[in-house]
């Protein structure tokens, strides 16, 4: 198997998962087009869920090219992120913004959160 491949234990796959995230988040990242939650996996590796409204993405062909965008950026940066599992919520605005600005607010956003956790597990 690829080791740049997104196999399904990197993702949260039911509501068990994601509930657990929404329930026992620790570790918060944030800006105007984002909203990251993550908490300590419960797994050996890192895992993301997307959560993308159709009350903040209105169409079809913007909600699936944000999640596009977003499961490209985890399956590159994954080796490079802490074992949380990681939900991403959408915000409204954020269809309106080319692909360049959608990688470029995750990144910030991933970058915060690295240094959320990194804060948190020092003593």
């Amino acid at each position: 198997m690829k080791s740049n491949g997104f196999p399904r234990f990197s993702r949260l796959l039911d509501a068990g998962d994601f509930r657990y995230v929404f329930d026992n988040n620790c570790i918060k990242s944030s800006n105007r087009y984002f909203l990251l939650l993550a908490t300590v996996s419960r797994n050996n590796t890192p895992r993301i869920g997307f959560v993308f409204s159709k009350k903040n993405i209105k169409r079809a062909v913007d909600r699936n090219r944000i999640k596009r965008i977003s499961r490209e950026f985890f399956r590159v940066h994954k080796k490079n992120l802490p074992k949380l599992d990681i939900v991403v919520l959408a915000r409204s605005g954020i269809a309106n913004q080319n692909n360049q600005f959608v990688v470029k607010q995750l990144d910030y956003l991933f970058g915060k959160l690295q240094s959320n956790y990194d804060k948190r597990a020092q003593p």
